[in-house]
């Protein structure tokens, strides 16, 4: 916060116009990540205090311009601090993966591969989803889940796996090189975002989405607004309730099977040529 005086100070001194680049929603995120949450000084800072608001609020009063990820953010900016929409730009964190003209999906009866990539924690939660699988796989014992990626959620998924005996159907890669993500994801049929919904999730469109789409993946995603709006504008995945592992479960078990896997993979791709750098 300091630094970021001492910039805008500056700045302003000289007529420099100040860009801030603001990747997420900060101070929801920090509301659940457990670290914030390891002691009641920490709740009491984070969640009774509201500092990461009280930071964020003076950050946005003395800034020209914001680059946001997602147009929802943009609009929490107008709302809640009364920040010009029109001073904000939305730039999505899209992949250049060298693109295949070959769909990924699969009609889906027996084997098939789901995945989710990306750092584990708290504020996107896997746990509904992983053990809504792990007891779907009861029944389709090649089915896989590969969940590549590391962060403070990963013990606790992996306990998750093993109380369920699950271990042969979900797969966990641990920490990648991101120039072997699309070698690791050429198995893929479909991609997985089963995000809680909450303020942070709300206010940001995970940069995952665009690395399936490069490689012709759909996904299944959870109904945050984001995802709601682009599924609905790209037609290559499905928005789904996310947030108990029966809901998952029942979709699972009564749309798996029954869905055009064929086509959300081809409007997957096409979603790719707009959605990539």
């Amino acid at each position: 916060m300091l630094i970021s005086k001492q910039v805008t100070i500056a700045a302003r001194k000289h007529n420099i116009p100040v860009i801030m680049d603001m990747a997420e929603h900060y101070p929801a995120a920090m509301r659940d990540w457990k670290k914030y949450n390891s002691s009641p000084l920490r709740r009491f800072i984070i969640r009774t205090l509201k500092i990461p608001e009280y930071i964020e609020k003076n950050a946005v009063a003395n800034i020209d311009a914001i680059i946001t990820v997602c147009e929802e953010n943009s609009k929490r900016l107008e709302t809640e601090y009364g920040f010009d929409i029109n001073k904000t730009c939305v730039v999505h964190n899209t992949p250049e993966f060298q693109k295949n003209n070959e769909t990924k999906a699969v009609e889906i009866k027996d084997s098939f591969t789901l995945a989710h990539h990306g750092y584990m924690t708290a504020e996107k939660s896997l746990e509904p989803f992983i053990t809504a699988f792990c007891k779907f796989a009861k029944s389709y014992p090649k089915a896989k889940l590969l969940l590549l990626g590391d962060g403070p959620s990963l013990e606790e998924y992996q306990n998750t796996v093993r109380s369920l005996n699950a271990e042969k159907n979900v797969q966990f890669i641990g920490k990648y090189q991101h120039d072997k993500l699309q070698e690791l994801l050429e198995t893929v049929n479909i991609g997985v975002i089963p995000y809680q919904n909450s303020d942070f999730n709300n206010n940001t469109i995970h940069n995952k989405i665009f690395d399936f789409w490069a490689l012709g993946i759909p996904v299944i995603t959870s109904k945050t607004e984001p995802f709601i709006r682009i599924i609905d504008e790209t037609k290559a995945g499905l928005a789904i309730d996310c947030q108990s592992d029966d809901s998952i479960i029942n979709w699972l078990t009564k749309n798996l099977e029954n869905t055009n896997w064929q086509n959300l993979s081809e409007n997957a791709m096409a979603a790719s040529k707009k959605y990539s750098w």
